[in-house]
């Protein structure tokens, strides 16, 4: 059957995709379908042709899956921050668990009921709201007419919006008292195309329940007209709902492009950093600092890697793409030395501090790309019982999997945030002397289909 766009055809979705989208397949073709479910039965337009798949958009929905609930968010659709608010929770945590059990079969080609075996319910949040710690507001439209919200669905047009409920109160506060100020003094939002106008974007960060906020316009400019005005307004504001400002900053930012951040911060007021505890360690967030944005999920999160590691007070633990020092400082009182590295000299910076302030005196901490770093102290004879990895969503570097291999510690966690990445480098280490024992995934991220997975491996003794 040859389809054409503006074709109408009945789809009932299989799955969904990573984007959220139904889907379905008619005579061969691939149909990917905004909002559409499995279990929906329903009457789609097709939007758009290609060789090998199609998209479609829902016209008429004849069958309702029970999978399917009201979004909460009246911009859902449109908004590209959730893609999942008209599923169930539960059946995301079931489709979450069910994906990486997709990606270990399909693409890390591991034994289908052996993955089942060793794999564990998605844990998820009791109340899946308010969870996000950081927000990062796109701001457009000219003087007097602002606009500031997140982007629209595939595109950086910005959508509007004045509540968002997977983000802090705080933040929202926030951004209602510079969507004011701006009306008040007349000042533009950003052209991206033009490279006009003066507020860039609103990055708003929490600690403390939420209690405490940071905040930190982007501007492109040297300054917010009547600054001074803004941060007390914005300090009542959040009184008023039993927040405190303790820190803000502006970052100028006058390159062109779509970079939500430049790299000149200046402290405005307050304190240069507030601060977040996440089972007894303190951490120091300044405003360019990597940091989980679900404090409770990473909490459970860090509850499984504590938990999988097993580390006795003898044992050396390796933490690497360490970021601030997170886990490995979760790790360091179970182990006799806790060695992390990180090709950011910043947040190397900040993992040193974290371990001062908490009075950490046996983690240590390298700057480099760890497919350099650690092969090099590997030969000056740096051993790991146990290796912690947590890379960005492109995975391991071959180069640092091949010496975990020849390292081959007892013990081997790996922490992802993409589950077909996270496969391909398990096949890799599984190939080299490593089994796999246990796979736990945890909802970082409710209302959309981001997962974050543990994975525990374990030597092959010959």
């Amino acid at each position: 059957m040859r389809l054409d766009v503006d074709d109408l055809v009945v789809l009932s979705p299989r799955d969904i995709n990573t984007f959220g989208q139904g889907v379905a397949e008619v005579d061969g073709m691939v149909i990917f379908c905004d909002g559409l479910l499995p279990g929906d039965r329903a009457t789609c337009r097709i939007i758009s042709c290609k060789k090998s798949y199609a998209r479609a958009v829902i016209e008429t929905l004849h069958t309702l899956s029970s999978y399917r609930r009201e979004p909460f968010c009246s911009l859902f659709g449109s908004c590209g921050g959730c893609s999942l608010q008209h599923m169930d929770y539960a059946a995301q945590l079931q489709w979450k668990g069910d994906h990486v059990i997709d990606q270990l079969v399909h693409i890390g080609h591991f034994d289908k009921l052996t993955v089942r075996s060793i794999t564990r319910p998605t844990i998820g949040m009791e109340d899946p709201f308010y969870y996000r710690n950081k927000s990062q507001f796109a701001v457009a439209g000219p003087a007097g007419h602002p606009q500031l919200g997140f982007y629209r669905r595939g595109s950086h047009t910005v959508c509007d919006g004045e509540v968002c409920k997977i983000g802090s109160p705080a933040a929202d506060v926030a951004r209602a008292t510079l969507r004011r100020h701006m009306k008040r003094y007349r000042i533009p939002g950003y052209d991206e195309v033009g490279h006009r106008g003066l507020v860039r974007h609103l990055l708003v960060r929490t600690a403390d329940d939420h209690r405490s906020v940071m905040v930190c316009p982007v501007l492109n400019g040297e300054n917010l007209p009547e600054m001074d005005r803004w941060v007390n307004d914005l300090e009542q504001a959040l009184a008023a709902t039993g927040c405190a400002l303790d820190s803000v900053f502006i970052n100028v930012h006058k390159k062109r492009g779509n970079t939500i951040l430049g790299s000149d911060f200046r402290h405005v007021s307050g304190s240069p950093y507030i601060e977040e505890a996440i089972r007894g360690i303190i951490y120091r967030i300044s405003p360019a600092s990597f940091f989980q944005i679900n404090t409770t999920q990473t909490a459970v999160l860090y509850k499984e890697v504590i938990k999988f590691a097993d580390l006795s007070p003898t044992e050396t633990a390796l933490d690497l793409y360490c970021g601030t020092g997170s886990i490995g400082l979760q790790l360091a009182d179970q182990a006799k030395r806790v060695f992390g590295n990180e090709v950011v000299a910043s947040a190397v910076a900040d993992a040193r501090i974290n371990a001062e302030i908490n009075g950490i005196n046996n983690a240590s901490f390298s700057i480099g790309l760890a497919e350099e770093v650690i092969p090099t102290l590997y030969e000056e004879g740096l051993r790991g019982d146990c290796v912690v990895v947590d890379p960005p969503r492109k995975g391991c570097d071959k180069k640092l999997l091949d010496t975990i291999l020849t390292m081959l510690p007892e013990r081997l966690i790996y922490v992802s945030c993409n589950p077909a990445t996270l496969a391909r480098d398990l096949r890799i280490l599984a190939d080299g002397g490593f089994k796999l024992q246990a796979v736990q995934s945890v909802d970082l991220f409710p209302w959309t289909t981001h997962v974050e997975t543990v994975v525990l491996m374990s030597r092959v003794d010959k």
